[in-house]
């Protein structure tokens, strides 16, 4: 598999988007970098969370909009989850450096487009297809990357 091979889903309804959150969940490692970008309302927390609670996240999950990042220690990892809506995708020194944790997986909301940032290992983007139902496209970056979207296919 390439990189910047693209590998989309139908999800109808929240279960559907934290399957795919749990189909992901025993392949990480760290480092490991995950940009969510998309539409307001397209599953990008739902999935963050269901990601957290197959990593046997068993505490208060909330989204980090105001809070801007949040971390959780799993039996294998911290996981860092930065959101930058509220900050306007201005990435703050300090959630430049948490990026860069090498010991960490790091999940960003809403990715600057104008950064230099650490490219992702693995991309998704959210997007309304229909009345109820989402797509979401999943895109790889690198052999962990691929491996990873491999478990789509």
């Amino acid at each position: 598999m390439r990189d910047n091979t693209a590998v989309e889903i139908q999800s109808a309804a929240p279960p559907q988007t934290s399957a795919a959150a749990a189909k992901l969940a025993p392949l990480l490692r760290a480092p490991a970098r995950i940009y969510l970008s998309g539409e307001m309302g397209g599953g990008k927390t739902t999935w963050t969370r269901a990601l957290l609670r197959a990593l046997g996240e068993r505490g208060d999950v909330p989204s980090p909009t105001f809070a801007l990042a949040l971390s959780y220690q799993t039996p294998k990892f911290v996981l860092h989850h930065l959101d930058l809506f509220r900050g306007r995708g201005e990435l703050q020194e300090d959630m430049r450096e948490l990026l860069q944790d090498d010991a960490a997986v790091c999940v960003l909301e809403w990715p600057p487009e104008d950064e230099n940032l650490p490219p992702p290992d693995f991309a998704l983007h959210f997007s309304f297809a229909g009345k109820n139902a989402r797509k979401i496209t999943m895109r790889a970056r690198g052999k962990k990357g691929n491996q990873w979207l491999r478990a789509f296919c």
